[in-house]
């Protein structure tokens, strides 16, 4: 996580900012939540922009500069963003192209010295497991409920995760796995 600092303060003395930074195949998702003294949450800021961070992905197996260069100019705009809201953090996380980039590391380590942002490169796993709570909490679904059956869709290329009752089904190319998730607390 990052601490930018904060430039103006939250809607209120008691309110808390937030921001989430998902570095995906395709888009950069940005988002700004702010929670309030009982708890509950909005939306300040929710927008993606389309830099193509795979481009290149197929051919050679490696982000190329074109789309590193797009990419660390939207986070970098995204960071401004979020400092001129006050958040208080920014949790970055990066996604299937990144896992899959034989240059991934260096890209994150570009990211980082240019944005000031450490992008945490997340597991399938965990990626489906985000992806199905925030299906679940998007329908206001609780665990157990008849309802749970839901598809979220991730931006990544090549990554499709379905949620069916507590199990998910993550499809990454040519192979299927299934992992239960963790109960919640």
């Amino acid at each position: 996580m990052n601490h930018p600092g904060t430039s103006s303060p939250p809607g209120d003395d008691q309110s808390v900012r937030y921001a989430v930074i998902d570095a995906g195949t395709n888009s950069i998702k940005f988002h700004i939540g702010e929670r309030d003294a009982g708890g509950h949450w909005r939306a300040v800021v929710d927008r993606a922009e389309m830099t193509r961070l795979g481009e290149g992905l197929v051919q050679d197996g490696a982000i190329v500069d074109a789309a590193l260069e797009r990419t660390i100019a939207a986070i970098a705009g995204m960071v401004d963003e979020a400092k001129q809201h006050g958040v208080r953090t920014i949790a970055a996380v990066g996604t299937a192209g990144l896992r899959i980039a034989v240059n991934g590391s260096e890209v994150v380590a570009a990211i980082e010295k240019r944005t000031g942002v450490r992008v945490e490169v997340i597991s399938g796993e965990e990626e489906g497991r985000l992806a199905y709570l925030a299906a679940k909490s998007g329908l206001g679904l609780s665990m157990g409920s008849p309802d749970t059956s839901s598809a979220a869709t991730s931006a990544g290329a090549l990554s499709t995760v379905t949620a069916v009752m507590n199990e998910l089904l993550p499809i990454d190319g040519s192979h299927w796995a299934a992992a239960t998730c963790p109960a919640e607390s």
